[in-house]
């Protein structure tokens, strides 16, 4: 179950149930992945520039933040591409929107 008091979402595909977060630890690595600030990798969704790369990156780290801190980042692309790319867009912007404006959440 996710707690959208912590930024938390619940992601749901396949009958499995994935609890979203990117806490400090994960936007760390997702800054590291893609070697861009936080906000430099914001502007590009905002932007409608993020590609497959970025969109993976913010799903796998929010993955990991949620709890599947054992899951490959080509685990999380596989699952993205199953689900459909531009079908969980909206999910990946939700996720990064909630967390940049404050959302509280404790980090893991």
């Amino acid at each position: 179950m996710s707690n959208p008091l912590r930024g938390e979402i619940l992601w749901e595909y396949e009958g499995q149930s994935y609890t979203l977060c990117l806490p400090f630890k994960e936007l760390i690595h997702l800054e590291e992945k893609l070697q861009k600030g936080i906000f430099e990798i914001a502007k590009l969704f905002a932007d409608g520039k993020a590609g497959l790369r970025e969109v993976t990156s913010v799903l796998w780290c929010g993955l990991r933040g949620g709890g599947a801190s054992s899951m490959s980042f080509e685990d999380a692309g596989n699952l993205l591409t199953k689900a459909g790319f531009a079908q969980q867009l909206p999910l990946v912007m939700t996720l990064l929107s909630r967390t940049l404006s404050g959302a509280p959440y404790a980090d893991k």
